[in-house]
């Protein structure tokens, strides 16, 4: 449910990756702008803290994110997550 709420606020041309556990990254394209990307920051954490609901069950749910913008001829994909990492703390 997670997973596709996230999914939801994406656009085509955006990737949501799975690390591991609770650990997602969310690869956006080069074009957008900061205010584009501030927007999806705020749309994703408002979606994903709220509730998840099983039935009659509501499980509380909280996110912690960590933002970093990167260029593609200067940063590898390893050197990117490791900025997002940081910043997620």
């Amino acid at each position: 449910m997670v997973v596709q709420r996230a999914s939801d606020l994406l656009e085509p041309n955006d990737f949501l990756i799975r690390l591991g556990g609770d650990e997602f990254v969310v690869l956006v394209d080069e074009g957008q702008s900061q205010d584009n990307l501030e927007s999806l920051i705020k749309r994703l954490i408002g979606s994903l803290s709220m509730p998840v609901t099983f039935g009659s069950i509501n499980i509380g749910i909280g996110i912690s994110l960590g933002a970093v913008t990167f260029n593609t001829a200067q940063d590898d994909l390893e050197a990117v997550l490791r900025k997002a990492d940081i910043a997620l703390y």
